[in-house]
Order: structure tokens, then sequence, then C-alpha cells
């Protein structure tokens, strides 16, 4: 429905059920046209607490005037989200007065009792936020998370997650964790990180955006996430995701599945890296394991997947104990830029009833030069790396169709050292 935002100037007090079942959410904002946008509250529940509303109240503030209107949003119904978590939706297409900074807020009462890293959880409200700068002639939607939360993590095993900030208008984001908010945008009391191995403290990195964190210690724990955005360096807004972590100490499952990662390129800073060409197709084996069989799932996400026009492909693939996947991409010229492509896979493990996910990022590069010497043969090679090498080197191999490879290993003088039968590779680029 849709909805004419006028301003009045008013003290408005919404008084709610104390919702103990909430788990976390965020609210964003994406711009249909002109002052027209659609608000999307996003709601995190545990279905062994209380039903949650059918509507929610979300408040619209002028910062420029301070007046503040509200709008009554119905939810379109749950989504079941594993782990006994629910996924509730309340979207609204509203009309802003003018154009100007806003503040879109939705409170509700009150946090978990069982939260352990807040002094007094119970008297402490739920606050989400977003930042707006609503502007006809550039055009602003907020940023957005691509991945849905990760609830549940197991004691003394790595848990990693890359909620993956993305905005569509392509402004600059710039992510770091934050202390929660409650009632008038006020922080929660007494907040501490959640409890961790001093070895894997609870951390989000600043080039990925993936948060890593070894609990040490069982029970409720909850993090906030702000992510910034920037346009030509002036801060033009802000969203938040808060969420609750449940961590459990399932001794039967020290096996927990990983990502194959040996064959996967590095850069510099020891991040996963592959250097994408535009029009040539890029391919990339994605495989996960599990020592101890469990059934696997593997999925992922990323700016590229969202691509209106040719985005790259990705099948969801079922497992027992080993999975694997193919993510592909031919980038157009269009794709080409300076700072690299985020794209996450996660593989889910299901084991005693239980649904823990784990998640690896990679960055993408594409380029407007080939950047290998072009050979007669349908195929380019790229240079190996690293380079010098004592040791295991990787060499990338793009092909126009699926070929069988070997390759001469040669000294200075010319000589050939070894001979490297490497069988069929698959069309477009392959690690070797």
């Amino acid at each position: 429905m849709k909805k004419l935002l006028l301003a009045f100037t008013a003290l408005l007090f919404i008084a709610q059920s104390h919702a103990t079942h909430l788990m976390g959410g965020q609210v964003t904002a994406r711009q249909l046209s002109g002052l027209t946008y659609e608000l999307t509250l996003t709601v995190y529940r545990d279905s062994v607490g209380i039903p949650i509303a059918n509507s929610m109240i979300i408040n619209i503030t002028d910062l420029l005037t301070n007046t503040m209107v509200t709008t009554n949003v119905g939810h379109n119904g749950a989504v079941n989200f594993l782990n006994g978590v629910e996924q509730y939706t309340y979207i609204d297409t509203v009309t802003f007065a003018s154009t100007g900074a806003f503040k879109i807020e939705w409170t509700n009462c009150c946090r978990n009792g069982a939260i352990l890293n807040m002094a007094t959880p119970l008297a402490e409200s739920f606050n989400l936020r977003n930042m707006l700068l609503v502007d006809t002639i550039a055009g602003n939607s907020s940023p957005v998370f691509l991945n849905p939360p990760v609830v549940l993590a197991q004691k003394n095993s790595a848990f990693v997650y890359n909620p993956l900030p993305f905005d569509a208008d392509g402004d600059s984001l710039v992510w770091s964790i934050d202390t929660p908010l409650t009632s008038q945008g006020n922080y929660v009391n007494g907040y501490t990180l959640p409890s961790a191995d001093p070895l894997g403290l609870f951390s989000m990195d600043a080039v990925t955006g993936e948060v890593t964190w070894t609990p040490d210690s069982n029970g409720h724990w909850e993090s906030s996430f702000i992510i910034e955005e920037f346009r030509n360096g002036a801060k033009i807004g802000e969203i938040r995701r808060d969420m609750q972590y449940i961590v459990v100490d399932d001794t039967t499952n020290w096996q927990r599945a990983a990502f194959v990662t040996s064959n996967w390129p590095t850069n510099a800073q020891g991040y996963f890296s592959f250097n994408a060409q535009k029009n040539v197709p890029t391919v990339i084996t994605v495989m996960a394991t599990d020592a101890g069989g469990d059934q696997l799932m593997i999925s992922a996400n990323g700016e590229p997947l969202k691509l209106e026009n040719n985005p790259a492909q990705f099948t969801t693939t079922w497992g027992n104990g080993s999975v694997s996947s193919l993510f592909t991409w031919t980038p157009t010229p269009a794709n080409v830029r300076t700072a690299p492509y985020i794209v996450s896979f996660r593989v889910f493990e299901f084991h005693n009833g239980y649904a823990f996910a784990r998640d690896q990022s990679i960055l993408i590069t594409v380029s407007n030069s080939t950047g290998v010497t072009e050979l007669p043969a349908p195929y380019t090679i790229g240079s190996l790396y690293p380079s010098p090498s004592s040791g295991s080197f990787y060499i990338p191999v793009t092909l126009k169709q699926a070929a069988s490879l070997k390759l001469v290993v040669t000294n200075a003088l010319g000589q050939q050292v070894q001979m490297l039968d490497k069988g069929t590779l698959v069309a477009g680029q392959n690690i070797v």
C-alpha cells in the first residue's frame, strides 16, 4: 500500500508487547522513483518464544526539521530459517515529503533475557535504524545485506560468516562492529563482544566483511554491525544488522565441514583472489568436504550473481560427506572496474538436528586486458605465481572449450625437466 508521508511535530510513544523471541534484523530502503521508496523491515524470531506481531510501527524522522511520521506495516508470513528460527518481512511503499536526510527506525521491547554479553538484556529494547539521504537527482537506495544471518555456532570451533554488505548504487561502503542500540537509539548497557578463545576473537574483516570467531562458551550472544555509505567522500547513510547467536557444545561433531581451497590463488594480502577478463568465461570449482560424512548443502551469493545483464551462475547442490559446484561468469566490458567483486560461498552441515554453516569469501577482479600471452591454440596461459617459487606454484589456464592439458617444465637452458599431465579441464578459467 502506498502512503503519503505528511510531516507533523508530535511526541509519539508506541507500546508493544514484550518480545523476548526477537533475535535480530535490519531496515533497508529502495528508491522506486523520485521521493517514493520501498521500506523493508526484516525480523528474525526464535520460534520457541511468543508469536510475533502481525504489524510493526516504523518511525521516519526528518533530521533537518526533527519532525516524525509513522507507518504501520504488516508482515508477509513466516519463512523457516533453520535451527528453530523464523524470518518475517514487513514491506511498505512510502513517499517522502521532501529530499534530505532521514532516520528510518524500528524499536521493539524486549531483548532475550538469556543474552550473556549485556548487563540487563530484558531491560533493553531492540532498535534498528537506517540513516538515508533522499536524493531525487543522483538517486540513492540504502545498502543491503546479500547474505542472511547465521544463528548457530559450535563451541571451540571456528565460526565464519559474511553478511555481505552491498550497495546497488555503487557507493563506497565501510563496515564495522558496533554496540547494539536500545530505545531512543541509546547503546545497551554493559555490552561486551561475544566471549571467545584468545586466538579467535570476534572480529570483522575490513576487506571482505567476513566475521570470524571461535566461541569458548555456550549460550546466547548478541552482535551489531554498522554499514556506512559514502559518495564522493561524504557520508550519505548507514544501516545496521543486529543478530543473536546460539552457541552449542556438540561433542560428536569435531570433524566440521570445510571448503577445499588448496587450488585457489591468493593475493599479496592473503585473500583468495581471482583475475577475470571481459568476454572470457571464468570457472571456479567450489568444493566442501566433511570427514564425518554429514549431509552438506553449498550455495553462493555476491554482486556478480545479482547483475541484471549476464549474471554469474551457481547451482545450489547437496551431497553426503562431499559437495561440489561450479561458479561461472563471463564478465562484460561494463563489469570492468578497479575494485574487486566479493563473492561468498556457504556450506551447510546437517548434524544431530543442527544446521551449522560456514562461509568462505573470494575476490574477483575484472580487467580490460587479458594479462596473458596469446597463443595460436584455443587457450591462454597466465604468469605462474608465486614467482620465484621453491615449492608449489599456480598457473591460470583459460580454455575456449573443454580440453586435456599437458604442461612441459623446462629449465633456463631449455631442457625438459618434467611433463605434467593435468587431465581434462573445463571451458573457462582454470587454476592449475
